[in-house]
């Protein structure tokens, strides 16, 4: 039976949407070509690690911005992973390929705001921690929470007895630079890798994809326990208004296997 897709883009990671039978196209993976490098990340402030790299092209002032995640990962000999100070930073591109750092004097770091950083902890009431941080510029005409780019971080916050208690929190800015929190998302998820969010023009709502654990074979939501014996999993949640959610639900790839 035939599967109507109108004029909508769609992903074609196997062969469940073509009728073998009625065409010769391949499907075919493209190979990604190695080019130089366009960054280096050598500022004092953006530590021994960089990484959860996302883009997103302002078309108010054509250019692209590239948010990440700014960090010291390991002590001075080298040898313990220490996790220090986490600062997320941007650059930006006229045209992707050459990067420059705004100096945005929105954060002080070793006495001066001559800096790209856009985000650290402390900076809103109750943000004692941050992780990733994903930003998508909102495509939605009508949209609940001004601001026209929206962003989803991950918060791990250590309590007093030890354990860490995690939260996705949303975020809204006009400009993409100064960020507001406009509530959680969720706190149900590890949400220990990148989290994506973004509208869904064919559906009228946002999507979130967040990162989690789950036992194997039985679905079962992990307490705690070593996580190498867990398996990974990514799960989605909805919203039509970028602040109530639905609950995570797991994606799945098939019937049979986890």
């Amino acid at each position: 039976m035939a599967i109507p897709i109108g004029r909508r883009r769609e992903f074609v990671w196997d062969d469940f949407l073509v009728d073998e039978g009625k065409t010769t196209a391949v499907r075919r993976l493209h190979e990604p070509v190695r080019r130089e490098a366009v960054m280096t990340f050598d500022r004092p402030w953006e530590g021994d690690g960089c990484n959860y790299l996302c883009a997103v092209y302002d078309d108010a002032r054509k250019v692209y911005r590239m948010y990440y995640n700014a960090w010291e990962m390991m002590n001075p000999d080298r040898k313990a992973h220490v996790a220090q100070h986490f600062e997320i930073c941007c650059v930006e591109s006229a045209d992707g390929v050459h990067w420059e750092r705004p100096s945005l004097g929105l954060v002080e770091f070793g006495g001066s705001r001559d800096n790209n950083i856009v985000v650290v902890a402390g900076m809103f009431p109750g943000l004692t921690g941050l992780d990733n941080f994903f930003v998508t510029a909102d495509a939605n005409p009508r949209p609940a929470v001004p601001g026209r780019f929206k962003a989803v971080m991950a918060y791990p916050e250590r309590k007093a007895d030890g354990s860490i208690d995690r939260k996705l929190m949303a975020l809204a800015s006009d400009d993409g630079y100064a960020f507001h929190t406009t509530g959680v998302v969720t706190r149900k998820g590890k949400f220990d890798t990148l989290n994506t969010v973004l509208w869904h023009e064919a559906t009228g709502r946002y999507i979130c994809y967040i990162r989690d654990f789950h036992e194997k074979d039985t679905w079962k939501e992990y307490e705690s326990g070593d996580l190498n014996s867990l398996v990974r999993d990514i799960r989605v949640l909805f919203s039509p208004d970028f602040l109530n959610w639905s609950e995570p639900e797991h994606l799945r790839f098939n019937d049979v296997e986890d």
